[in-house]
């Protein structure tokens, strides 16, 4: 996986009109036996926060520490840490 490649994912896979705060992670895109998931949460005072996941089926999780706000929820560093996860896992 590259970093263009994760980006598209990203920007064109991802639902943000239909994630409901507080609700819990829902996954957004799968291949082979890796997916990705969001979450969309109240964080520290107040401030909306995507949380990013990789999960390798069928249920282990892998949180990536990077995290996007409402103003910017896909940063450059969320997409190096999942990009380096994804491979990580596909080796």
């Amino acid at each position: 996986m590259t970093y263009e490649e994760m980006k598209q994912i990203l920007e064109t896979k991802i639902p943000f009109s239909d994630l409901v705060k507080n609700s819990g992670i829902y996954d957004f895109y799968e291949k082979d036996n890796i997916g990705i998931a969001i979450s969309y949460e109240d964080y520290e005072h107040g401030v909306d926060t995507y949380i990013y996941n990789l999960f390798w089926l069928p249920d282990e999780y892998i949180n990536i520490s990077s995290e996007g706000f409402s103003d910017n929820p896909i940063t450059d560093e969320i997409i190096n840490e999942l990009v380096e996860a994804w491979n990580d896992l596909e080796s």
